[in-house]
């Protein structure tokens, strides 16, 4: 690793005849000088289980801090077939409108990679309506990408990646028009989606599909969008 460029007098993002010009840290909540754009960021490393998720599912579920290095949280169903785990975090902040882009990032394992489903991503309540996510279903080892518009869900990209029993990173990039689907940091595919207006949350969920308790530890979530002001 080389030297960190060092930015004494701190680092800005915009125009100094804004009213942020002279603020010595990147602008908050403005892009740029010229685009009346902000970019919201969320993101959690799991150092500890912040108070604005909530724990709902069926059974007794339970989301507990891992040992990982860097921090993770394992949900962990009950043993009973159709038991489930969910994290919800609370608010909905996040939004798709074409022109404008958004990102979504997610590492994630299974503790068994075919008996249960998962779901994580972007979603507008615990049963979505609508919502952008990774989801695996119940017997199958096949992560799709799915975007679910006012109940109607489409594969926007099929087989994105293997569900596995060590680390995935799952993760979009939206530019405004085009989608763009990561696996473990590559390029997997390029897609031009129709995807929910609704505001939404980020969502992690693990259901069991044998009579067993099954564990989903997410190691890191990262939504982010860009919104007009």
């Amino acid at each position: 690793m080389g030297s960190p460029v060092r930015y004494t007098f701190g680092l800005t993002t915009v125009a100094a005849t804004k009213p942020l010009g002279n603020f010595p840290l990147p602008d908050p909540v403005h892009s740029g000088s010229a685009a009346g754009l902000a970019v919201q960021v969320f993101s959690d490393d799991f150092h500890t289980l912040a108070s604005g998720w909530t724990l709902t599912g069926v059974g007794t579920p339970t989301a507990a801090l891992g040992a990982d290095h860097g921090g993770a949280v394992v949900l962990t169903t009950t043993n009973v077939i159709s038991d489930s785990a969910l994290l919800t975090l609370a608010g909905k902040a996040f939004q798709f409108v074409s022109g404008q882009k958004a990102w979504g990032c997610f590492r994630v394992k299974l503790g068994d990679a075919s008996a249960c489903s998962m779901l994580v991503g972007l979603a507008d309540s615990a049963a979505p309506d609508n919502g952008l996510y990774f989801s695996k279903a119940a017997g199958s080892t096949t992560i799709n990408l799915v975007a679910e518009v006012a109940t109607a869900q489409t594969t926007v990209a099929a087989a994105v990646a293997t569900a596995s029993t060590s680390y995935m990173e799952l993760a979009w990039f939206y530019n405004g028009s085009e989608l763009q689907v990561f696996v473990d940091g590559a390029l997997s595919t390029r897609v031009t989606p129709t995807l929910p207006t609704a505001v939404l949350t980020p969502v992690l969920q693990l259901v069991t599909s044998a009579a067993a308790a099954k564990t989903l530890t997410v190691d890191f979530a990262v939504v982010s969008d860009e919104l007009a002001r």
